[in-house]
């Protein structure tokens, strides 16, 4: 009675080989077969919910085991991070098919339902869906809108470069005729750099690429690449290349940009500690930029209270605060406040700050022990 109990209460579970890459392609090798392989973390709700609930299910496991060798990789374990590099995972949890010399044919991402997950392995196994194919296609005719697109859309899919591709096939199109419906597709899904040609003719040519899809798609896929520029050296902590894509986005002369430069400004600034450039970028944009934004306020007055000590920018920062606190009220808001007058130092308005935070307290409900600790310090 009691095995039947536990039968009944146990789950299905799939078995990875989490070996190593290396041994599921040598073992992919010996039995003939594809290589499945998940680079997941153990701290991603969407890798635990494939793990167990997708993986294990009869008809995935059997699509599975009949085509693939599968394999898996969590990203905080040795090799994980090499792992994720060689394959371009930015997101998790990443699905990478490989034939056994370790070549990538497929690739995908996130968190599916049944049907769609075994459509995406189906389509994997499929050799006209797979990356060689759709470049060689491409390749014997370079100047097939259809082609380039399909190669684009798996590359994209795959996390894999597409703008050489974008680039090839626009390269044969005649300037007066690149605006239309699936050319618009083609630059929408695979021009990813502001120096290119594609990219500077989209921007002169707005209008007309608005008219094959809208006026917010194209706004939109000009603010996406200037982000891209920008985000990826500033993740890296990449000064050299990060300045170099700056000077770039800045001489286009656009809002838009400028705002995204002020946004990545501060990300790179903060990632590499320089305080005084950081100081330099947020006294002159956040005004701009950011004066209706509680959050970004709060988050920049908060950088300044811990690590600028210029009186003049603190100053700023205190006005920052206060004005977070106007389009939000918050116990944190008032504190921080308070605190900038303390660093000032300005203990009468800090007193004032503080009073303010515990009548706040009070009204709310909050308990007051922060205001009064705060307030006997500087009484």
């Amino acid at each position: 009675m009691l095995c039947c109990i536990s039968s009944l209460w146990s789950q299905p579970t799939f078995d990875f080989d989490e070996t190593g890459l290396e041994n599921t392609l040598n073992t992919a090798q010996k039995e003939g077969k594809l290589v499945f392989y998940m680079v997941y973390a153990s701290w991603c709700p969407h890798c635990h919910k494939m793990k167990e609930g997708i993986f294990p299910d009869p008809d995935v496991a059997a699509l599975l085991h009949t085509n693939f060798i599968v394999g898996a990789q969590d990203v905080e374990q040795p090799g994980g991070r090499a792992t994720a590099r060689k394959y371009n995972v930015t997101s998790y949890p990443a699905f990478v098919v490989l034939d056994p010399q370790g070549t990538v044919l497929y690739g995908f991402g996130g968190e599916f339902s049944k049907s769609d997950f075994i459509k995406e392995l189906q389509d994997a196994s499929n050799p006209e869906k797979q990356l060689p194919y759709l470049r060689k296609a491409f390749q014997n005719q370079v100047s097939d809108a259809n082609r380039c697109l399909a190669l684009i859309l798996a590359l994209k899919k795959a996390n894999l470069p597409t703008g050489e591709i974008a680039a090839a096939y626009l390269a044969t199109q005649a300037k007066s005729n690149l605006a239309t419906s699936l050319n618009w597709k083609i630059i929408a899904n695979g021009v990813t750099d502001v120096s290119t040609r594609e990219f500077q003719y989209v921007l002169k040519h707005q209008k007309e690429f608005a008219a094959v899809s809208s006026d917010q798609r194209v706004a939109r896929k000009i603010e996406n690449i200037i982000s891209e520029s920008l985000k990826i050296p500033a993740q890296k902590a990449d000064t050299i290349a990060y300045h170099k894509q700056r000077a770039l986005i800045q001489s286009l002369k656009l809002r838009k940009a400028d705002s995204l430069v002020y946004v990545y400004d501060k990300i790179v600034y903060e990632k590499v500690k320089d305080w005084k450039s950081y100081q330099r970028a947020t006294l002159q944009a956040t005004p701009e930029f950011d004066w209706n934004n509680y959050q970004d306020l709060r988050n920049t007055a908060g950088i300044y209270l811990s690590e600028i000590k210029d009186e003049t920018a603190l100053k700023q920062a205190i006005l920052w605060s206060k004005r977070a606190t106007q389009l939000q009220e918050s116990k944190d808001g008032y504190l921080q406040t308070a605190l900038l007058y303390e660093k000032l130092p300005d203990i009468p308005n800090a007193i004032t700050a503080a009073k303010m935070l515990r009548e706040f307290c009070e009204r709310v409900g909050f308990g007051t022990k922060e205001a009064d600790d705060l307030l006997k310090r500087l009484q």
